[in-house]
Formats: structure tokens, sequence, C-alpha cells
């Protein structure tokens, strides 16, 4: 197990589908994860709120596996 979350870190390589990041930009992984992206909250902006969001530190091992 690797404890941790909230990190910060470097894009060092970007897919041919990423479009809103560039390699070098900073980046960061908050402490939840798997928000829908398609509910009222996620579209506006608010994902962060959405009802299908996890908490990263209790489902995963950390942001540094």
């Amino acid at each position: 197990m690797v404890a941790g979350y909230e990190v910060i870190g470097e894009v060092v390589e970007v897919g041919t589908q990423v479009k809103h990041l560039q390699k070098s930009d900073r980046v960061g992984v908050g402490w939840q994860r798997s928000a829908c992206l398609e509910c009222r909250d996620c579209l506006g902006g608010n994902e962060n709120l959405c009802n299908q969001n996890q908490v990263l530190y209790h489902v995963r091992w950390g942001a540094f596996v």
C-alpha cells in the first residue's frame, strides 16, 4: 500500500485524444474520483459535487500507486 492523495505533477506524455493538456503542464489529483461527467453538477463544472464520486483514499491505495 502506498499512502497519499491530492498530488501535483507534470504531464510527461499526452494521448492523441487529449486536447486540454500539453506536455509539461502542471496537473493535480484531488481527493475524489469517478465523477460521472454527465449530471447537472458535472456539466456545470462542479464535478466535486457529483453523487457518483468516491473518496480516493478509501477506495484506492493512494495517488502515488
